[in-house]
């Protein structure tokens, strides 16, 4: 079954109907759901709002699930979707080349599709990533996802770490299982732009002096993630789904563009042995 929230109803002749309301199940979740039917008349209803479940008894699997709600309303410096795993106890950033998934950067997790996430302690190609169930790793490497799905475009993600089930295979660290949005029975669109730009950050502690203003340089950077996402049924009038309840569809299409210099570091002969003088040098 999708990942989603769900409404389960019992029924059988001589028993009160039974209906669960607000059920959710997160990717790849297994979940149990006792319910119970009372002696009654067939037109008698038990309506029991769910809860939250406090303790995992299906199975001895140990997993931190990123909600939509999370993906909607926390701040994500570069969006990068891996950069919220983070949230999730036992997760942690190896640096790529030189940055971390949760910096501005694009290339961690982004435009090359680099994995940084080092989970329990081992290296990231011990973690295997899908969407919907699918396989999303580049096979060569092991450290590479095919697709790097914007973050629109995620209903929520579950990382499973520990004691998960023998079907999921191949990777002993982790499993990184993102489940995708569909549409709905009404026709939903947005545009957006998330910028990032040197006028708006401070100055680098290591970059120089410029001559003229006699102010710390800022090291250039111009960064645009902008994009739409468009979703609604798909139907044609009076011949197929009217009713708008069978077949949806969902699009998205992100651009990302990045313009930034670097701040570099060495080491200078001093003034003094430039001119002969080794009086002060350490050896």
């Amino acid at each position: 079954m999708l990942a989603g929230v769900y409404d389960i109803t019992a029924q059988l002749s001589g028993f009160k109907t039974s209906k669960t309301q607000g059920v959710r199940l997160d990717p790849g979740q297994r979940l149990g759901l006792n319910l119970a039917l009372e002696l009654g008349e067939v037109a008698t209803e038990v309506t029991v709002a769910a809860t939250a479940v406090k303790v995992q008894t299906e199975s001895g699997e140990v997993s931190g699930v990123i909600t939509g709600e999370h993906i909607e309303n926390l701040l994500l410096n570069g969006r990068n979707f891996l950069g919220l795993a983070l949230l999730i106890p036992g997760v942690n950033s190896s640096a790529i080349t030189g940055r971390s998934v949760g910096g501005g950067s694009l290339n961690a997790g982004g435009l090359t599709g680099e994995t940084p996430l080092s989970i329990n302690g081992l290296g990231r190609e011990f973690s295997l990533y899908t969407i919907d169930g699918a396989y999303n790793m580049n096979t060569g490497n092991n450290i590479n996802i095919n697709i790097t799905p914007p973050l629109d475009t995620i209903s929520e993600f579950r990382v499973l770490k520990d004691n998960y089930s023998a079907k999921y295979g191949v990777a002993g660290s982790a499993q990184v299982m993102v489940e995708s949005k569909s549409g709905t029975q009404k026709f939903h669109g947005a545009a957006y732009e998330f910028l990032r730009n040197d006028k708006l950050d401070a100055s680098n502690f290591f970059a120089g002096i410029d001559p003229v203003t006699r102010e710390k340089r800022r090291t250039p950077l111009k960064q645009n993630n902008f994009g739409f996402a468009f979703n609604g049924p798909f139907y044609i009038p009076g011949a197929y789904n009217v009713d708008k309840k069978k077949t949806f569809f969902f699009v998205n299409e992100e651009w990302r563009r990045i313009r930034s210099g670097l701040t570099l570091r060495g080491t200078l002969i001093p003034d003094p042995m430039r001119k002969g003088d080794f009086s002060q040098s350490p050896t």
